[in-house]
């Protein structure tokens, strides 16, 4: 965020009334892996009440009508664009798994596959998230969302 383009960003989604939140990531910790899952986090973040709708995004998908992302109280969760991704296909080689996109054109014999919602765009209320994601750390960090990655990797 310390970049032109970052402040932009930043400057743009604080004036449309979202707040940002920043976490200090530690030399030993990959920052790019927990700026990919820190979007996930937010219900931890100080302030945020267990009510509240929280909505993932990436810096560059921005929303092209408020009506596709206004949450229906009726629902738990709001998945907006939910087949944006056809499968994910998991291959095994030499005791290494790769993934890889595979869409339903696409002959899917022989295939382990699985159907996947975009992470881009979920929304749930806050105490929604906390217990999908089944963690119980009172302090956002870094190095909690780290240990929460590394059990996955």
């Amino acid at each position: 965020w310390d970049t032109e383009m970052g402040s932009f960003i930043v400057a743009m989604v604080e004036a449309l009334g979202a707040r940002t939140f920043f976490i200090p990531v530690p030399a030993h910790i990959v920052p790019g892996v927990v700026a990919q899952h820190a979007r996930f986090y937010g219900a931890w973040v100080p302030g945020v009440a267990p009510d509240s709708v929280l909505i993932t995004s990436d810096a560059d998908i921005w929303p092209l009508h408020p009506g596709l992302y206004a949450f229906d109280p009726n629902y738990d969760v709001v998945v907006i664009d939910p087949y944006a991704f056809s499968f994910f296909k998991i291959e095994e080689k030499n005791g290494a798994r790769s993934f890889k996109s595979v869409h339903s054109y696409q002959d899917l014999t022989q295939v382990r596959s699985y159907p996947q919602f975009a992470i881009t765009n979920i929304a749930m209320r806050a105490h929604q998230w906390q217990h999908v994601l089944g963690v119980s750390f009172r302090t956002l960090t870094a190095e909690r969302i780290w240990d929460v990655i590394q059990q996955f990797l």
